[in-house]
């Protein structure tokens, strides 16, 4: 049912592409890759798919909802290749994320680029009076592809301004290198925090 609706919706859109023949797929997306590939010799277009996260990362290594070694895990790493495979161009908003893909997906060569957020540009540290506390929090899963790790280079940079500190806030299969990180590294100014329960107020958030 779902490739009967989305196919003539698909087929209108490529038509009135008169100009621009780059189409963007945005996660999960499979559906829209599998009809893509198939017109893409007809309307002549290039394929950019975001990688927003992988599909065996997700369910198996991060939420745990599935064995490793079984065959629905075996599926989901067929489904992130098939991402890549399928796509000209894959999207990814950090280096992690793209280095995920090439080693634990086993794929060496593919076409992407890496776009960061205006978070992650850099630009200097502005002077602040020792009376003006800071507070830099992270609240999510704890994963690789999460740039932690700059967060705790960061932390380490910045250890000898008492004004500054670091909450993280989460859980995660990451979580527990980052906080031996800190550790290692001799930080004070990193606090960690599970998930807030959900009983608690805005107010209290």
């Amino acid at each position: 049912i779902a490739v009967i609706l989305l196919t003539p919706i698909l087929l209108a859109r490529l038509l009135f592409m008169v100009k621009n023949k780059n189409v963007l797929v945005l996660f999960p997306g499979i559906l829209e890759l599998l009809i893509l590939t198939i017109l893409k010799s007809i309307f002549r277009i290039n394929i950019y798919y975001d990688a927003f996260t992988s599909f065996y990362l997700t369910i198996v290594e991060d939420r745990k909802l599935i064995k490793k070694n079984s065959f629905t895990a075996k599926i989901l790493i067929r489904l992130d290749r098939m991402t890549v495979k399928l796509s000209d161009v894959q999207i990814f908003e950090t280096k992690e994320m793209k280095d995920y893909y090439s080693q634990n997906l086993k794929l060496q060569v593919f076409n992407y680029c890496i776009i960061k957020s205006s978070r992650e540009i850099n630009s200097p540290i502005p002077a602040i009076s020792s009376s003006n506390f800071r507070e830099i929090t992270f609240w999510g899963s704890f994963e690789a592809m999460h740039g932690l790790d700059y967060i705790i280079d960061a932390a380490e940079i910045l250890s000898d301004r008492s004004e500054i500190r670091f909450n993280l806030i989460g859980n995660g299969p990451y979580k527990k290198y980052i906080q031996e990180s800190v550790i290692k590294r001799k930080l004070n100014n990193v606090v960690f925090f599970d998930f807030l329960t959900k009983d608690l107020n805005k107010e209290d958030n």
